[in-house]
């Protein structure tokens, strides 16, 4: 079963999933300056610290898949991240690893874009 922590559809509600490039995904979002920061504005935050920082994509977007965690931890839920970083390790591994002719027969395949 996975995690759904209350709020997670209300928030994916408000997700514009036309474009989820970083820089517009936060301008989207952003709120005013002077003004105190929103739950939503936070869970917007968490969500892309996520993306960009802890779950680094090659396609370097927002990824849905981790709403549940951002907004889990906007609800001060105590989640261990450990599982979801290396499922996440395993499935980039999985999914960039693509067999390459050599040529003579062989297959080789292609390096991680991970790290």
């Amino acid at each position: 079963m996975a995690y759904n922590p209350d709020g997670v559809s209300d928030f994916e509600a408000h997700l514009d999933l036309t474009d989820l490039a970083y820089s517009i995904f936060l301008l989207k979002f952003a709120g005013e300056s002077p003004a105190p920061v929103t739950k939503k504005e936070h869970t917007v935050f968490l969500l892309y610290w996520l993306c960009h920082n802890l779950f680094y994509t090659r396609s370097q977007k927002i990824n849905r898949d981790f709403v549940p965690i951002a907004v889990g931890l906007t609800n001060g839920d105590k989640l261990a991240l450990g599982p979801y970083f290396l499922v996440f390790i395993y499935r980039e591994i999985f999914d960039s690893i693509k067999p390459l002719p050599s040529g003579d027969g062989v297959t080789i395949s292609s390096g991680c874009g991970v790290f």
